[in-house]
């Protein structure tokens, strides 16, 4: 899947799009994914999803930053799941705020990413007021030669799905109901730094990388069944992410400790892709080194007895 930045000239002929911020690849956002390749080959043209950095919210309301489930990084790993062909980023700042409806579609839909088509939600609206819709572009179908196909939203268990409510669910410590709104494994990019070798010691050797910044979203404390992606490398683990109150004085990070001996490690500084499967057990305080060890193997063996059910 090819990343196109906002400087860069697109180069595809003919593009079917879906546009908006896509924060979390959720299942509602799949729905639009598939409906978008669909009609490109249809159409006999290329799949195209345009999403904003920053997110529109984060724009409209500078002092309160959007939180994300997915940052630009992320959303593009999740994105080459779905056979999307291309990723375009469009810099969200006041001259595309400012964009009538008529002008998005022209200028930034027809003209510079040559649409011929646009997969959109029920509810989608863009545009200067947010007065553009559906309605609107039907009305402007014939002038522009843009075909327009709406999807209905996703629905689980009665509630429609939402990078809102999954964000909630992530706060509150339901990461399992998040995962399941998802419809895949939350996704982490994290850079490699430096550990104490307090785990190695205990028998356990783990990677350390320290936390995204802010306003990434966060799990709560604990142990997760966790992949590791690096390089060709795609390795099942144990994750911890706390600041070892065992121990006084640390700071918060993640540790992984890979079942796998031998694969391609991130050397530090260097980032890798974790990807949270399971919540297993919350951070607790333990009373000596063996006591924690003695966790520590506990959990390593309900995370692979975890993976072995969900093969």
């Amino acid at each position: 899947m090819h990343i196109y930045y906002p400087e860069d000239r697109f180069d595809f002929a003919r593009s079917v799009v879906t546009v908006g911020n896509f924060d979390g690849i959720h299942r509602g956002h799949q729905v639009l994914l598939a409906e978008t390749v669909k009609q490109a080959r249809l159409m006999d043209a290329r799949s195209l999803v345009i999403s904003f950095d920053p997110h529109t919210r984060t724009f409209f309301q500078p002092g309160s930053p959007q939180p994300l489930l997915t940052t630009v990084e992320e959303k593009a790993r999740l994105l080459e799941a779905y056979r999307i062909d291309a990723l375009a980023l469009l810099r969200f700042n006041a001259e595309l705020a400012a964009l009538s409806p008529e002008e998005f579609l022209y200028d930034i839909l027809k003209t510079r990413f040559h649409a011929a088509g646009w997969v959109m939600g029920e509810s989608h609206r863009f545009g200067k007021n947010r007065r553009g819709d559906s309605n609107l572009l039907q009305n402007a179908l014939e002038k522009n030669h843009i075909s327009i196909f709406v999807s209905n939203s996703a629905v689980c268990e009665g509630r429609i799905i939402s990078s809102t409510v999954i964000r909630q669910e992530i706060t509150r410590g339901r990461i399992q109901d998040a995962i399941q709104l998802l419809g895949h494994p939350y996704l982490l990019r994290l850079r490699r730094i430096a550990g104490a070798q307090k785990a190695t010691q205990l028998g356990f050797p783990t990677l350390n990388f320290e936390p995204p910044a802010p306003p990434k979203v966060l799990p709560h404390t604990g142990i997760y069944a966790a992949r590791i992606e690096f390089a060709e490398s795609s390795v099942q683990g144990a994750l911890y992410f706390g600041d070892s109150p065992t121990y006084a004085g640390r700071e918060f990070r993640f540790e992984f400790h890979a079942f796998a001996q031998h694969f391609d490690k991130p050397r530090p500084g260097e980032h890798a892709f974790i990807r949270i499967h399971a919540f297993i057990r919350d951070d607790k305080t333990f009373a000596d080194d063996t006591t924690l060890a003695e966790q520590i193997a506990k959990d390593i063996d309900n995370i692979k007895h975890y993976f072995a059910g969900a093969i």
